[in-house]
């Protein structure tokens, strides 16, 4: 049995409670879907160092001790993905940090490295005779690796081409790990989508997504099976952007395999409760992100899904960036923020303070006109 999940985060709020309580304390709600797993799979959306020099004008710095990641280890997860947008927030060290600390607990990460070459290396694990393949991959940004510099794996559809066909031949099932999506919409981007059908036909059996901190739609699509995105597993809500109940609301999949294809899968809504704990969704909250799910699974194959993804994105896009900038700008100050833009909106920032600038003088000037 292969159980996956989305993002899960042991900062701030989270690790701060986890350290006053024992090991198991964070998981223990979900102990009995876990512990049925031969294989245990997240995404870390979180480095573990001690150190302290931090990407300048990154909007979320985010970072626990190593010493937190035994409560990973305690829950039984035995394989991650390191490819996301965070795994380079404290540079090179925090990256080789979190590889030293998953490796002295013998858990296996994927999907970031010491150069793109290593980054885009495979986790081969064997249960129960059957072989499986990991690779994991993120969008292109300051975390991303080359061939001098460590990062994560890129989100390039050729590089991730020439991977899957290299390592099917060498196990029964490639499992392919995808951090991206513009964050709280609840649809996969159109061509997104497109792109995780397109692997499965050269060979990927599932398709785990994270990152856009919700839930999205699911679908068996040929001898496959996609998870657009499962939303968030273990999160502090303050880090969130977007304040909204929907990034308290997961899906944990366990996935049935034997060496020939997937015999069975099951999906349970999962809610993140007051002590960062996830816990099954019950009752009425259970029914409401299963019917969610539903619904936004259907939409995949809906003539105008392009529509309806878009109607929504559009919405979104404009709320997330003025809360990340207002962040950025309270935390950080002024310079960080200009740093942070691309150079085409940097000019925009320079013309609009010249307009500004312009308009005063004028102001000015009519006032003391006699």
């Amino acid at each position: 049995m292969l159980v996956a999940v989305g993002d899960v985060n042991v900062c701030e709020g989270v690790e701060a409670l986890i350290t006053t309580r024992d090991v198991g304390f964070l998981f223990d709600r979900v102990r009995s879907l876990l512990d049925c797993a031969d294989l245990c799979f997240c995404n870390l959306e979180n480095v573990f160092t001690t150190a302290t020099d931090g990407i300048p004008a990154q909007a979320h710095l985010l970072k626990a001790r190593p010493e937190s990641l035994t409560a990973i280890q305690a829950a039984g997860f035995n394989v991650v993905s390191l490819a996301n947008n965070h795994i380079f927030d404290y540079r090179e060290q925090g990256l080789r940090d979190t590889r030293a600390a998953l490796e002295a607990l013998e858990i296996k990460a994927c999907g970031a490295g010491s150069d793109l070459r290593d980054a885009r290396q495979p986790v081969i694990m064997e249960q129960r005779g059957v072989r499986f393949g990991f690779l994991a991959y993120t969008v292109k940004g300051v975390q991303s690796a080359t061939e001098q510099r460590a990062g994560a794996a890129v989100l390039d559809m050729e590089q991730m081409r020439l991977d899957i066909q290299a390592l099917v031949p060498q196990v029964d099932h490639v499992i392919l790990s995808i951090h991206a999506g513009l964050e709280f919409v609840d649809y996969p981007h159109p061509d997104f989508r497109e792109s995780c059908r397109a692997l499965v036909q050269i060979g990927v059996r599932l398709v785990i997504g994270h990152g856009p901190h919700v839930l999205q739609g699911a679908e068996r699509y040929g001898a496959g099976l996609i998870c657009y995105s499962l939303g968030n597993f273990v999160f502090d809500n303050a880090l969130m952007d977007l304040s909204t109940n929907k990034a308290q609301e997961g899906l944990l999949l366990s996935c049935q395999l034997d060496k020939y294809g997937i015999v069975d899968y099951e999906i349970t809504p999962v809610v993140i409760n007051a002590s960062f704990q996830p816990e099954p969704a019950v009752e009425e909250r259970g029914i409401a992100i299963l019917a969610r799910l539903r619904k936004v699974s259907e939409a995949l194959i809906a003539e105008d899904y392009t529509q309806r993804y878009y109607h929504q994105a559009s919405e979104l896009w404009s709320t997330i960036n003025i809360a990340v900038n207002l962040r950025l700008i309270r935390e950080q100050g002024i310079v960080a923020f200009i740093r942070r833009l691309p150079r085409f909106k940097l000019i925009y920032l320079v013309l609009l303070v010249r307009f500004v600038l312009r308009k005063l003088c004028s102001y000015f000037r009519a006032r003391v006109r006699p």
